[in-house]
């Protein structure tokens, strides 16, 4: 139940079934990767839990111990679509991030538009954690772990970018070795 303006209202899931009839009318959002459609639990479509929250949450799709010192891509089942000019910003939620003394070692995710259906993953949404304390951490299936926050981006004048996508992180460091005819990478 949410509250608004002192009327009780039943609060609505965000269903796969439920995204099907909005996602031909909109511009960003998240699908199940194909590999995750018939999980059980099923996974969730992230989504705010508040009305003026800026971002949706992201659960775990798997169960994974993350060893003290070590570093695990947390499976979330997820991509995401959105506009060419948009990014997905994600964050460790901050109650899992101070309890479980954990980070995302570059501080932040970016999810660029064109990761969504790359030929490689499908553009499966992987979170990188970091385990800074001195116990294990346990992450179970459906745990919130991240929030994402999708946000305009600007670009340079006579910005000129080249290439497409072939994969996941560290994708553009290869098209630029393919570009340059790097012998060593072909």
């Amino acid at each position: 139940e949410a509250h608004e303006g002192g009327v009780v209202m039943e609060k609505q899931k965000n269903t796969p079934e439920a995204c099907k009839a909005c996602m031909a009318r909109s511009k960003r959002g998240f699908e199940i990767v194909e590999g995750f459609k018939k999980a059980d639990p099923p996974i969730n479509i992230p989504q705010r839990q508040t009305k003026f929250r800026a971002c949706y949450d992201i659960e775990a799709a798997d169960y994974y111990i993350i060893e003290p010192g070590e570093t695990r891509l947390i499976a979330t089942g997820l991509k995401a679509y959105m506009q060419s000019d948009e990014v997905l910003l994600i964050h460790l939620e901050s109650h899992f991030s101070i309890q479980k003394y954990c980070s995302i070692p570059n501080d932040e995710c970016i999810i660029d538009s064109d990761y969504y259906n790359n030929p490689r993953n499908e553009g499966h949404i992987f979170i990188p954690i970091f385990n800074h304390g001195g116990d294990p951490v346990i992450i179970t299936e459906g745990q919130r772990i991240a929030q994402g926050m999708f946000m305009v981006y600007l670009i340079t004048d006579c910005d000129v970018p080249g290439g497409t996508r072939l994969g996941g992180s560290g994708s553009t460091d290869k098209y630029k070795k393919h570009r340059n005819d790097d012998p060593d990478d072909k």
